[in-house]
This record gives structure tokens, C-alpha cells and sequence, in this order.
């Protein structure tokens, strides 16, 4: 776990991301293997606005995973693996749990990871924190 949280992974896999998060929700008692059964795209696209790093564009459809990922941003120097994790695991909070956006209303207190701001800055221990209350509050 502490292996993924620090960012050693292969962050260029965009698959790794989700068996990342299938793990996670595993460990706290999420059965999602239902989702192995139906497409599972996760691909870089544009979007019409060139500011979102990622996109679900399959939510509330439990038939089809799709991420779409604006790679330039995504991949942006200053953005870590852990970063990207907790990108990817917010558009995984949409399209497999479909999960709406925690709040709109400022990016300056995320306490949420279905926040829609995204952190470049988020420690081990504060993302793991963000984990446990994503799946225990399913």
C-alpha cells in the first residue's frame, strides 16, 4: 500500500491506476470485480475544456469504464504519481461508484476526493485518509 501512496508505480500506465483503486476498494470490503466483465477505455482525448486533467465519460453507466485524460496536464511535470492516483481515483468515484462532485464551492479546503480540485501537493498520510473516507462512506 505505502508502495502506491509514495508513487512507485508505472504512473505512464493508465491501467495501473485502476488496479489501484479495484485494490483499494477490495480492502475495504467493495466488491467490484463486476466491472472486469464490460469495457474498461481509459485513453487520452480532448475535451472542449482544455483546463480538466481527466474526465469520466461514462458515469452512472455500469456497463463501460471510460477516462478520458488530457495527457499535457496529466503527465504535467510538476504533478507526481500520488498526484495522478488521486486524480484517477476521483474519476473512478464517478464512473464505477457514481459518485457526484463532493462540493463546488472552493478549492482552497479539499477535504473530499470527490472534490473536484485536485491536489498536486497531498501527502501519503492525508491521501490515505481521503481513501479510507471515500470507500467507508459507500
Amino acid at each position: 500500500r505505502d508502495t502506491y501512496y509514495n508513487g512507485e508505480f508505472n504512473g505512464a500506465d493508465y491501467y495501473e491506476y485502476f488496479k489501484i483503486f479495484m485494490w483499494e476498494a477490495k480492502n475495504y470490503g467493495l466488491d467490484l470485480d463486476y466491472t472486469l466483465e464490460y469495457p474498461i477505455i481509459i485513453e487520452p482525448r480532448t475535451h472542449q475544456n482544455p483546463n480538466w486533467v481527466a474526465w469520466a465519460k461514462e458515469r452512472d453507466n455500469d456497463k463501460k469504464i471510460h477516462i478520458g485524460i488530457n495527457t499535457e496536464l496529466f503527465f504535467s511535470v510538476s504533478r507526481s504519481n500520488r498526484a495522478r492516483l488521486y486524480i484517477m481515483f476521483h474519476e473512478f468515484g464517478h464512473d464505477i461508484l457514481n459518485l457526484p462532485h463532493f462540493s463546488t464551492n472552493s478549492c482552497s479546503n479539499i477535504t473530499h476526493l470527490m472534490n473536484p480540485c485536485g491536489r498536486n501537493d497531498i501527502g501519503v498520510d492525508e491521501f490515505k485518509q481521503l481513501v479510507k473516507e471515500l470507500f467507508k462512506g459507500l
